[in-house]
């Protein structure tokens, strides 16, 4: 069926010809200047359309599910393109969008599946909400200087995509934007973007390199996680992000790059095949569980300027074998080196007055400690496990020893307190500290202290 608008008509209307399955063609007269709601929805015989160049708005789901819509050319004066504009159009292969175009509805393209080649207008500011969702042979996407937001799946399940550039003004990622992007192999985030939402890159099977260089976000955390083809990362920024790569257990290679002042919680969590990693001076602090369970590092070194390292930082590193604390920091936190079976020398500063709940347990290599003079508590099971420790030096300032604290070390039979036997005696002890121990004798300035 074909049709003619008359002349004088300057308004299609809302679902005018919706469902009008048998229409193949419409020609529209020269003054039309919108195209309402659904005018053409589910249009499904629809091959070809003339917009004249009058036309100022098209919108939201004026064409969609037109599946036989082959190409369709949209005039220099429409500013906007209304939410799922074209869902569905199955059989476009190629839209070219002109630059007085600001503005592109949520879901615009989506499902487009023969979409190969898409420009963008350079006056747009947004990638909405699914706007390109499925399109799963769009091979090349140019995104637009001044583009500042790219939304939630906006580019979900575009498989054919091998390469994506986003430009310095992009200031928000939305939730998977990225998710099933199987073809994208690298990755740079660039520093104006403040907010990434969750696991904008799942299911993006190919990605190996990630240049993160966001000096901060507000995200809804792991961002990358369980990508398993990632090998190398670089960070710029402050951050490095909580959980960024939680689970990557193929990244060999990370650069965090001098400025970065935080490694936040979890950030690495499970990178087990990370050999080595050079922290830079600018770095302050270590948050929760940065490193745990990354158990092919081989080692470490911690910059001067760290002062706060956080529970489990390390926890589960079983190949480190040496570390050195730096002054300034002044709690070891709980489990911090709890199963790091190969550690076997560890150098404490001045400044640490706390080792807190199983920070050296199941550290099965270490033979003997001196705690610095500076320790005042010293918490539970902080040593327990740890199989082949044989000497403990505890300092005469210590006013408190939580419970277990040298449980199961069965060749532990040398410890040694500064203080004298009342201080010992002094001490606040928690109920069975000295469960598990293999010796009855503390060694102290003044004579033994036996039970």
């Amino acid at each position: 069926t074909k049709m003619m608008i008359p002349n004088g008509v300057t308004v299609i209307s809302e679902y005018l010809f919706g469902y009008c399955d048998n229409l193949t063609e419409v020609i529209l007269p020269d003054n039309i200047t919108e195209i309402g709601a659904g005018a053409f929805m589910d249009c499904f015989k629809l091959e070809g359309i003339a917009i004249p160049q009058t036309v100022t708005e098209i919108k939201a789901q004026a064409f969609y599910g037109c599946k036989n819509l082959k190409s369709i050319a949209i005039p220099s004066n429409v500013t906007k393109l209304g939410n799922g504009v074209f869902n569905g159009c199955t059989s476009i292969t190629e839209i070219i969008i002109p630059d007085g175009v600001t503005e592109i509805g949520q879901e615009a393209f989506n499902g487009c599946v023969a979409l190969e080649n898409i420009v963008l207008p350079n006056g747009l500011v947004a990638i909405e909400n699914g706007t390109f969702g499925g399109c799963s042979v769009l091979k090349s996407i140019t995104i637009s200087v001044g583009v500042t937001k790219v939304g939630d799946n906006a580019f979900d399940g575009c498989s054919a995509l091998t390469s994506i550039e986003l430009p310095d003004e992009v200031t928000s990622i939305g939730v998977e934007a990225f998710r099933n992007c199987s073809g994208i192999t690298s990755i740079t985030i660039p520093k104006s973007v403040t907010v990434i939402g969750q696991q904008i890159f799942d299911g993006c099977n190919a990605l190996k390199t990630v240049n993160y260089n966001s000096p901060y976000y507000l995200s809804e955390w792991r961002t990358f996680l369980n990508i398993k083809s990632i090998e190398t990362v670089n960070f710029g920024g402050d951050t490095v992000p909580i959980s960024i790569l939680y689970g990557c257990t193929n990244v060999k290679n990370v650069t965090i790059g001098e400025g970065v002042t935080k490694i936040e919680r979890s950030a690495f969590y499970g990178c087990s095949s990370i050999k080595n990693i050079v922290l830079p001076e600018s770095l302050t602090t270590i948050e929760d569980e940065a490193f745990a369970g990354c158990k092919g590092l081989l080692s470490i070194n911690i910059p001067e300027n760290v002062t706060e390292i956080g529970y489990n930082a390390f926890n589960g590193c079983s190949n480190i074998t040496s570390i050195t604390i730096p002054n300034g920091v002044r709690a070891l936190d709980n489990g911090v080196f709890s199963g790091c079976t190969n550690l076997s020398s560890i150098t404490l500063p001045d400044s640490i007055q706390s080792i807190l709940a199983f920070a050296f347990s199941g550290c099965n290599s270490i033979t003997s400690i001196t705690m610095p003079d500076s320790v005042i508590i010293i918490g539970e099971m902080v040593f327990r496990d740890c199989g082949n420790l044989e000497s403990v030096s505890i300092p005469s300032g210590v006013i408190m020893l939580g419970r277990n604290v040298f449980e199961n070390c069965p060749k532990l039979t040398n410890v040694t307190f500064a203080g004298t036997r009342a201080q010992w005696e002094a001490i606040e002890k928690e109920n069975d500290w000295n469960y598990g121990m293999s010796t009855n004798t503390i060694h102290c300035s003044d004579g033994d202290f036996s039970w």
